[in-house]
């Protein structure tokens, strides 16, 4: 039953976004809209991972694969 409400509950808020997006986009265009939801997307779900980044551990050959190309 849980996974049918977040399904639900998922839906509702696309069919929310939809009907918030469509007007702004008219007024403001498409890529200033997307950029602002993009930018509050990031502070809304940042305090989620903050602790994860805190307290994760990395070592120096994971941030090399990262950072380095070949």
């Amino acid at each position: 039953m849980d996974g049918v409400l977040l399904v639900l509950t998922a839906i509702t808020l696309y069919r929310i976004s939809i009907k918030l997006a469509r007007p702004l986009q008219q007024t403001c265009g498409a890529l200033p809209v997307l950029v602002r939801a993009l930018g509050l997307a990031a502070l809304f779900t940042a305090p989620l991972g903050a602790s994860e980044v805190l307290h994760g551990h990395g070592t120096s050959r994971c941030c090399s694969a990262c950072c380095c190309c070949e």
